[in-house]
């Protein structure tokens, strides 16, 4: 089974979905880091010398690869329910699970702007984390992550909602 994480920034989809594949003994793909290898770039660097839109087109091109992955895991980066067809493809492919900790633990998480520079400007990110929640809202599961939480005991929850799928 394929399972996407999605989320804001600082919503875990990393660590958890570290966690979550170690559990389940399949791979985990992060596709930042994905994009970050194939390209020789980091997103920062990309952001400034591409430009958003053509990030976007990136990703989507490292997203329809992963949506024929077979058992998986995908860490995705926290913008990419805003272009639709990624989103289609992710609910097509496999589970999308919206990693769900409410924009004031995520600022909390965050802490650093310097590695974060949305949060720079938090009324920015507010707002971003705003015109981004209806497309989480179309996932198939949303999963609470509160700031104590560690990533197992996350895992452990997503584990719960797909009890078949997650059988040990």
């Amino acid at each position: 089974m394929l399972i996407w994480l999605t989320g804001f920034m600082g919503s875990g989809k990393t660590t958890v979905g570290r966690s979550l594949s170690g559990r389940l003994g399949v791979p985990l793909v992060d596709t930042d880091a994905a994009i970050e290898t194939r390209f020789g770039k980091t997103i920062p660097e990309i952001f400034a010398a591409e430009g958003e839109a053509q990030f976007r087109v990136l990703e989507g091109a490292v997203i329809a690869e992963c949506a024929r992955l077979g058992d998986a895991v995908v860490a995705t980066g926290g913008g990419a329910v805003e272009e639709e067809a990624n989103v289609e493809l992710m609910l097509r492919s496999g589970r999308v699970i919206f990693l769900d900790g409410g924009f004031d633990v995520l600022r909390a998480r965050v802490g650093d702007a310097a590695t974060r520079p949305l949060f720079r400007d938090p009324e920015l990110a507010e707002r971003r984390y705003a015109q981004r929640r209806p497309a989480y809202g179309r996932c198939h599961l949303r999963v609470e992550s509160k700031i104590d939480d560690t990533p197992a005991q996350v895992a452990e929850r997503i584990c719960a909602l797909l009890e078949d799928e997650c059988a040990t």
